[in-house]
């Protein structure tokens, strides 16, 4: 393996390697000149690097003209690097060619060469008349190779010139191996840091939580370094999850306003926003939805007034909102706060008792009571800023008890903190010197995933690969960065393994600085315009944002750039094919349209790429047809729309890593690929048979990732066989995509033993199937065979006892996650001595009827449940005496966190009070309820804090859901639960629905609030291939005996109807509906002598119908279809698809009728039914019918019956649908209607809730919501969703799982 690059030395020792390899390599077919210039270059490296190289930092006092004299030597290898690299990418594609024109002719015909890049030409064949061409190039070659020498011998020469043989290296320092400070000592430093955080939360609570209504803006104002961040996030982590809505904001000090409201879009509406969305339409769009809604936003570092008043105009004012904000910068404090400054709160750095305690243990640690008053005076010197303490202290800590290296690190505090991380770079190992440097690509703002980070260092060649496990040796080197403080951690694993990170934004300037010396990387944004650039540039950030008027600086050079960072509009985008010797190719790319495709066909051009990652989500990616020429890809990484995947791409003979977009379908490839060891995150139900079973050739696979867009379970039978040959998998992980994480119909059932594996992977140490993608008969068998399993993620029917037994011997579990389905038949009980690694269990079920015994699960720290209280009761009859829940031996648990589905009842949180009360340790308990129909609410909550209330104060239903931090909550328990639902509908009103189904169009979301025992109204849909999806409701008067004709015989009519090509048509709508007319009229008939009000009999019908891309729409009567969509400028609009039938106000004030046009009311339509002379017919069953071509700016489409429309505008109605999750969106259209409708009768909602069961006829009527979402390219690819019919009063048909109450 090649040595690594370094961030002083460059590429020289990996240079010189190089050159040996290449003057073995039979492909270069160079002449004995250019062979001879090669040795000669070889020789005069390898004296240099024997008897001349030197590493500055380890030199004594100033360095200017080794510094110089380095910078010349590192130069000069990277050149040389590049060149070889590009004979040894000729050489490569010249075999290439010859073997594919070998397969591509049977009779072994001489195809010409493709062109891959100028020097390949160069050295490829040539023929007789292309012989002095040939000839010219070799010799152009030998010039070139002529020339490093000469500068070789050059820079040699220098070296003696400047003497730089006399300087003496620095003593007492260790420069050449990695000193890793020590576990304990690490958390010690780190807890340091939240000295004396208790008495700021405190402060900080108190103003949060201050009696007030009104929306309220906090501050937190310090110094640089002073923990402003650390106490804004421990504030977010503590009580941000009692707000329906909360956001973490990280601006830099030139923060692209577009990236910042994207974040705030996301994380309040928990998916991304539309990627050409301007910043004041996704302004609009937050606003809008957080209108009504109680919310905790942090925003991180405000630099300026006017970044303030953008975020600020974003916002709505509510009641019972919170905005907190850090900054450096008084006035800008005071502008948040409207210049109250009861609301700003000071950090204020560590005094000196609480400095010297800082630093107390880490001269304690040495023994060395010498070191004490040096201690303090290096204490004094950090200011008090635990940023900067943090970083000293570690460095302390690596050191030996020297008074001598304890004052170098004294006096470099002189300096403040440009001075320690100029000290820790030069008494870092060389490798990770460039490590430390390379994250000066990254911005402040930037959450870098840590795996990317270290793909990156991999391709770049930073890690020392000598041992073989490079793997190893660049997680000890993130692990260093992060124990020297130089990146922060963001998210943290159960076991506490950093998967990301942020850079503070002086640690990143003092890097940037550094990088700049070494010419090591530059970074650029589209705020600079006069930037020093060097003539050759190795590493390059483009950061240009959202910005409109971006200009490249004059004067850049692309040729040697090694690693491109850009971000930002498509049309800024420099052409990739000019970064010849790129290694590292990152692109986050915008545009004002969804509807752009990028071309990436240049990239072919980059033999030597190593790393690509493309994170344009809103566009198109074209990729080359073929890509064999990429010999060294290791890592390609795409999140965007893929147009295809191109069929050699798994014939890439170093290509370890492939991740593509979710929707992927696996491609079918033939020979066996073995350098493959990750890929994801392909659609494994979308894949074909042969590509599935493809996988098995992947003969070192360790990581597979798949996602699952419908429940076929026949590809996941097969992958079972195919795990067989996996001998090396090590994660295997199975989630469902998009809003198909809500959708019942992606859940696949399948027994144990189809899903076999004979010879499981016994290296394997993850395996998660998400619940909503698979659940398993039983606990499959094989699982006991994995001793390496540290992370179980599964769901099955039922646990059994001795399912419980297998899993407590697994000696490496440590995560555990289990959703049952059925509730057990008697408690679950975890024996003693089991699960003795285990950390974090997280248990779903309907009954959480468990008991852990003494000695299980002693390491246990988290605990996560989810239940239905209402069902826990049932079965073990009560609370008190049956121990529900019992896990009072668990020692070492610190957190609990429970989502408890009720129906209202208090008893809900004391469930689960029940079994933690016993516990003496008291840990934080985090209960969350979920509560009938309308919401939930989430406190976090220890023992002392559990002291139920049988009468709270009497309080209107607008006051009765603040979510505000109280030390002491218990008495808001109580008063929350009428505004979760707690006394209606879940006992007085009967409502259904369903979440969220999958179509043949796309998402159907439905819900059904019945006013009283008697339902008039009915609604049916049906989704099959060639049918479409069709939706109807039937809304009925006098009876429901009309209704329910309609629900059974207008599909069947409307089938019986289509064209002979099986379309739908107006023509087939309009006699659907004739034919059900007479039907109805026909039973009349018969009836009306034994039955006469059977003739008053009638029914409003709304019926839609999505066949490949275009939607019919036919109504009769008043109830209403509207369609969702996105305008020009970004908003949602509404349609309204035809008009209703209403009566005119001289019919409704005979009293006769409200609609004009509706099945049945055979007494308005024919005179032998009415009592009273009919002249003319005054109702028709004629529907008004409109067909409407499907574009990608419709969204959706709301079918409602009339009640929902008299309490809703159109607009209205599509607002919320916009701005609520799809999943349950037609319950929040219901919700909002029941709100309404007390209104108009002089009552508050709260009345409502109190009513018995016939009265709130009296109200409203019987509610009916469904929402169509449509998926655009599901209907555009001809996709067929999965088979589904639903009837309601009647369940769910054809298999389809029922939801029966949606909560």
């Amino acid at each position: 393996m090649d040595p690594p690059i370094t961030a002083s030395l460059g590429a020289i020792h990996i240079v010189f390697g190089k050159l040996v390899r290449l003057l073995s390599e039979p492909g270069l077919r160079l002449h004995k000149e250019g062979m001879k210039a090669l040795g000669v270059l070889k020789d005069g490296l390898q004296v240099l690097i024997v008897d001349y190289l030197m590493e500055p930092s380890d030199l004594e006092g100033p360095a200017f003209k080794a510094n110089y004299w380095m910078k010349e030597v590192r130069e000069l290898c990277y050149d040389i690097d590049d060149f070889v690299d590009e004979l040894f990418h000729a050489a490569a594609n010249v075999k290439i060619q010859r073997a594919l024109q070998f397969k591509a002719s049977p009779l072994r015909k001489k195809l010409p060469l493709f062109k891959t890049s100028q020097l390949q030409e160069k050295l490829s064949r040539f023929n007789a008349s292309q012989l002095q061409k040939k000839l010219s190039w070799r010799q152009k070659i030998v010039d070139e190779v002529s020339s490093f020498s000469s500068c070789l011998k050059e820079l040699i020469m220098l070296y003696k010139r400047y003497d730089l043989g006399s300087l003496e290296r620095r003593s007492g320092w260790e420069s050449n191996g990695t000193m890793s400070l020590t576990l304990p000592l690490a958390e010690e430093t780190s807890q340091r840091c939240y000295l004396g955080m208790d008495k700021d939360m405190d402060k900080l609570v108190g103003l949060l939580n201050d009696g007030q209504q009104e929306c309220k803006v906090i501050a937190i104002i310090g110094l640089c370094g002073v923990g402003k961040t650390t106490l804004a996030e421990e504030l977010y982590q503590k009580f941000g999850f009692q707000f329906q809505c909360c956001a973490f904001l990280r601006l830099s000090r030139k923060p692209d306003m577009k990236r910042v409201l994207g974040s705030l879009f996301s994380q309040v509406q928990q998916h991304d926003p539309p990627g050409t969305v301007e910043v004041d339409n996704l302004s609009h769009e937050i606003k809008s939805y957080l209108n009504d809604k109680r919310y905790f936003i942090v925003i991180d570092g405000v630099w300026s007034s006017y970044i303030w008043n953008t975020i600020n105009q974003t916002l709505p004012k509510n009641f019972y909102s919170r905005i907190l904000i850090t900054t450096e910068i008084d006035h800008v404090a005071q502008r948040c706060c409207v210049d109250n400054r009861k609301y700003i709160f000071k950090k204020e750095p560590f005094n000196k008792v609480e400095s010297d305690e800082f630093f107390s243990r880490v001269h304690e640690s040495k023994n060395a009571e010498y070191l004490k008053e040096i201690s303090s005076e290096i204490a004094q010197l950090c200011s008090g800023l635990p940023l900067m303490m943090a970083i000293v202290a570690s460095i302390l800590t690596r050191l030996p008890p020297s008074t001598e290296q304890w004052n170098v690190v004294k006096k470099s505090l002189s300096s403040k903190l440009e001075g320690i991380l100029d000290l820790i770079y030069n008494i870092l190992p060389h490798p990770l010197k460039a490590c430390m440097l390379y994250l000066g690509i990254y911005e402040e703002d930037d959450i870098v995933l840590k795996n990317e980070l270290l793909s990156q260092w991999f391709a770049e060649g930073f890690i020392d690969t000598v041992d073989g496990n490079e793997e190893r040796v660049a997680l000890i080197y993130f692990d260093e960065l992060i124990s020297y403080g130089l990146i922060q951690p963001v998210e943290t694993r159960f076991d506490n393994e950093v998967l990301s990170f942020r850079v503070h934004y002086m640690i990143i300037d003092s890097i940037r600085s550094k990088a700049v010396q070494h010419n090591f990387a530059i970074a650029i944004d589209n705020h600079q315009t006069d930037v020093r650039i060097a003539d050759k540039i190795r590493r390059l950030s483009l950061r240009f944002g959202n910005a409109n008027d971006v200009t490249t600086p004059i004067g850049l050079r692309w040729s040697q750039v090694r690693t491109l960072v850009f971000f930002g509009p498509l049309r800024c985008t420099p052409s990739i094919a000019e970064f010849r010797v790129l290694r590292v190719l990152i692109l986050r790319l915008s545009a004002d349209d969804d509807d752009v495709t990028y071309d990436l066909s240049e990239i072919v051009e980059l033999l030597g790429l190593k790393y690509l990652y493309i994170d344009a989500c809103h566009l198109n990616i074209r990729l080359p047809m073929q890509m064999r020429q990429l010999q060294y890809l290791a890592k390609l990484k795409i999140e965007a729309r893929l147009s295809y995947v191109p069929s050699d791409i798994f014939y890439l003979p170093r290509l370890q890593q492939l991740i593509l977009p979710s929707e992927t379908t696996l491609p079918h490839f033939t020979e066996p690929m073995k350098s493959l060891h990750t890929l994801g995150c392909f659609d494994l139900s979308g894949s074909s048979t042969e590509s599935i079973v493809d996988i098995g050739k992947m003969v070192n696979l360790q990581n597979l990732n798949m996602t699952c867009s419908s429940g076929q379970p026949a590809n996941l039978k097969l992958l079972g066989s195919v795990l067989n040959k996996l001998k090396n998998m090590k994660s295997l992980i199975l989630v469902v995509t998009g809003s198909l994480d809500d959708a019942d119909s992606s859940i696949m059932e399948i027994s144990s033993d189809d899903f076999s594996v004979s010879s499981p992977p016994v290296l394997l140490t993850r395996f998660e199937f998400s619940w909503r993608s698979c659940i398993f008969s039983c606990l499959p068998r094989w699982i006991k065979e994995l001793n390496n399993l540290s992370i179980l993620k599964i769901a099955i029917s039922e646990m059994l006892g001795h399912d419980v037994d297998v899993l407590s011997v697994l000696p490496a579990l440590t995560s555990l996650s289990v959703y049952i389905q059925r509730a057990p038949e008697e408690r679950i009980s975890f024996g003693k001595g089991g699960f003795a690694a285990l950390k974090y269990f997280k248990l779903k079920c309907t009954v959480p009827w468990l008991k852990v015994e003494v000695d299980a699960m002693p390491n246990l720290e988290k605990l996560k449940l989810r239940f239905n209280v209402g069902l826990s009761l049932q079965r073990v009859g009560g609370l008190h005496g049956n121990n529900l829940i019992n896990i009072e031996h668990l020692s070492r648990l610190k957190e609990i966190y429970a989502k408890v589905e009720s129906e209202g009842s208090v008893d809900a949180g004391s469930a689960l009070m029940t079994g933690v009360w016993n516990d003496p340790r008291n840990p934080t308990i985090t209960i969350q309820l979920i509560c009938g129909f309308y919401g939930e609410m989430t406190r976090r909550m220890t023992k002392d804090d559990i002291i139920l209330e049988e009468n709270p104060d009497s309080i209107t239903e607008d006051e009765a859901s603040p979510a505000l931090p109280r030390r002491h909550i218990a008495h808001e328990i109580p008063r929350l639960l009428p505004s979760c639902g707690g006394k209606w509908p879940s006992s007085n009103a009967a409502f259904e629905g369903h979440n969220l189904v999958n179509c043949y169009a796309g998402n159907l979301s439905i819900a059904v609030i019945q006013a009283n025992n008697s339902f008039k109204e009915q609604y049916r849909v049906e989704s099959s291939q060639p049918f479409g999806t069709v939706i109807g409701i039937f809304d009925g008067h006098g009876g429901s005996e009309a209704a329910q004709f309609a629900c059974d015989n207008l599909f069947l009519h409307l089938q019986e109807n289509l064209s002979s090509s099986q379309r739908v048509t107006t023509d087939a709508i309009s006699k659907a509906f004739k034919a059900t007319e007479e039907g109805f009229i026909e039973l009349v008939s018969r009836q009306w002598k034994t039955d006469p009000q059977i003739a008053t009999v009638g029914a409003c019908c709304l019926v839609g119908a999505v066949q490949q891309k275009t939607l019919f729409i036919a109504n009769l009567g008043n109830s209403r279809a509207v369609l969702g969509k996105i305008s020009c400028t970004g908003q949602i609009v509404a349609e309204q698809l035809p008009s209703e039938h209403i009566a005119n106000d001289a019919w409704k004030a005979k009293g006769l009728v409200q609609v004009l046009r509706a099945i049945g009311d055979a007494y308005l339509k024919h005179p032998q039914y009415s009592r009273e002379p009919l002249n003319k017919p005054i109702l028709s069953a004629n529907p008004s019918i409109v067909s409407h071509v499907l574009r990608p700016s419709d969204r959706f489409i709301i079918f409602g019956s009339a009640v929902l429309w008299e309490y809703l505008s159109n607009q209205e109605a599509v607002e919320i649908v916009k701005n609520h999750q799809a999943s349950g969106s037609a319950k929040m259209l219901v919700k909002a209607a029941l709100h309404a409708a007390p209104k108009k009768h002089n009552l508050h909602y709260s009345d409502l809730l109190k009513m018995d069961r016939d009265d709130p006829r009296h109200v409203h009527e019987d509610v009916i919501a469904v929402v169509l979402f449509i998926n655009y390219d599901q209907l555009l690819k001809g996709k067929q969703g999965r088979p589904l019919s639903i009837r309601y009063p009647r369940s769910i048909q054809h298999g389809l799982v029922p939801s029966s109450r949606i909560s």
